[in-house]
């Protein structure tokens, strides 16, 4: 394979937003034909410049779903749900469709710039912490530069924090992630309750 240039530029794109990333962030990456949009290379062989497409993740939004309401009955479909972004509580409703999430982490699709759907995150309890890498039942995962940390309590409640804040003695701590680690998944939101 082709290794990257010391100032490699590389970018992953969707259809609304960009994300810078750094070489070290697509070791263990499957970088297919399908995720790549343009890849140069320098004099040297190296590549210089790589345009992705949704190849990390790294341009979606990621939240902590704290309400969910969903109706789905033979005369209504209707949905609504409150959730954190980055520490600012927001509320999401639908007349005509319900996405089947649980309140928890979960990652945002926008479509036309506007909110199309929630995932849920899939995730586990934390047996090691540290600012790059965490340990879920016994595998080791990257931690995204823009991973969300938040303190959780009974409501649900979440408030944003720092990861330097939160320890596994104090807290019983989770983290959640949004792919395999070949298709570019990382931590993306940890939670920390206080033992």
């Amino acid at each position: 394979g082709y290794k990257f240039a010391d100032n490699a530029k590389i970018l992953d794109l969707d259809s609304l937003r960009t994300a810078t990333v750094i070489p070290s962030r697509l070791e263990g990456v499957s970088l297919t034909s399908e995720k790549i949009a343009l890849c140069l290379l320098d004099g040297n062989g190296n590549i210089s410049e790589m345009i992705l497409k949704k190849a990390t993740g790294d341009t979606k939004d990621y939240c902590f779903i704290t309400s969910v309401t969903e109706v789905n009955t033979p005369l209504t479909v209707s949905s609504a749900y409150q959730y954190v972004l980055g520490g600012q509580a927001l509320t999401y409703a639908n007349q005509s469709k319900i996405m089947n999430v649980s309140v928890g982490p979960a990652a945002i699709t926008y479509k036309d710039g506007q909110l199309s759907s929630f995932a849920n995150l899939k995730g586990g309890t934390v047996s090691f912490l540290s600012a790059n890498t965490i340990t879920i039942s016994g595998e080791d995962w990257p931690v995204s530069q823009n991973v969300y940390v938040y303190i959780t309590e009974a409501g649900p409640k979440c408030y944003l924090t720092q990861l330097s804040q939160i320890n596994l003695s104090d807290y019983n701590v989770r983290a959640y992630y949004d792919d395999v680690k070949t298709n570019g998944g990382c931590i993306r939101i940890i939670t920390a309750e206080k033992k």
